[in-house]
């Protein structure tokens, strides 16, 4: 995405936020949102204490509640008045059968205002799944090794998962090199305590794939924050919520695709609603493909 930049955005004061992350996330966000004059300094958050991907930590609470608090977080350990986070979440598509979705929100808390505004975007995920391991594998290259050469830069976690369903115990995170892949799965299998299983290690500075669905949405919140609203000229004006209902190609009943696209005002209640155009694939029709 190309944001222009007013060119009066230089005698501007530079508003200062900060992020929460561990993770090299400002790589994506400071280049971005300096284009609307904001300058991204990380702030000191364990934001692992929010959940971790590994599972050694649950998430404590869902991926909206945890990213705003994130961000809040971020505004307390800097003193900013504006805080940033991401978060991230994997699940199945709704559609398509054995694909995954990757979920990425990000939020932009104003305390002074006490204003929140989220933006998300969620794609096909391109990132290898899971490889369960029944014995040490003979030849590592061919039968885990893609885990962290199918994309460049993704790195690989070995973990147990005891067979009694207690927590997952991590062996190893942030792998590239196979003598080190081999060795952490080696001493998985030594330790017997359940399955062992090669994954993804899906930290944004470790996956690729996920810090291009980041960028995404980072991307549409930039264009949130650069759009006012045409009747209080507060920021943040974008979209509040779609509603169902685009008609059906073949028998032109309401489907479960979107019809309307309502975008509008947190602040004062403005709100513009877009109709879509032409007609939905069947597939979402619950009469055509039930």
């Amino acid at each position: 995405m190309t944001v222009t930049i007013d060119p009066t955005a230089a005698t501007r004061t530079v508003t200062i936020a900060a992020l929460a992350t561990r993770h090299g996330k400002e790589l994506l966000f400071a280049p971005r949102l300096a284009a609307i004059g904001i300058d991204v300094q990380v702030s000191p958050v364990d934001t692992d204490a929010f959940g971790t991907f590994a599972g050694e930590i649950d998430r404590s609470g869902t991926a909206r509640a945890v990213v705003e608090a994130k961000a809040r977080a971020a505004i307390e350990c800097s003193g900013a008045s504006i805080g940033l986070a991401s978060e991230g979440s994997f699940g199945p598509h709704p559609v398509v059968p054995f694909a995954r979705l990757d979920t990425e929100l990000v939020a932009w808390v104003d305390a002074a205002s006490d204003r929140t505004i989220i933006e998300g975007v969620s794609e096909f995920s391109h990132v290898p799944g899971p490889v369960v391991l029944e014995a040490p594998p003979g030849d590592i290259a061919a039968e885990v090794l893609p885990i962290s050469t199918g994309l460049a830069d993704q790195a690989a976690i070995v973990c147990i998962e005891p067979a009694d369903g207690s927590r997952r115990i991590v062996v190893a995170k942030g792998v590239v090199d196979p003598a080190v892949l081999r060795g952490a799965i080696d001493e998985a299998f030594v330790r017997d305590a359940g399955r062992v299983v090669v994954e993804p290690d899906l930290r944004a500075h470790l996956c690729p794939d996920r810090r291009r669905v980041i960028a995404a949405a980072i991307d549409r919140l930039v264009l949130r924050l650069a759009s006012r609203c045409p009747q209080c000229d507060a920021v943040g004006f974008g979209r509040l919520r779609t509603m169902p209902g685009l008609p059906c190609a073949l028998c032109d009943l309401p489907t479960t695709e979107v019809a309307v696209i309502v975008d509008g005002c947190e602040v004062c209640g403005c709100e513009r609603h877009t109709e879509r155009t032409g007609r939905a694939d069947p597939t979402h029709c619950d009469r055509c493909n039930p």
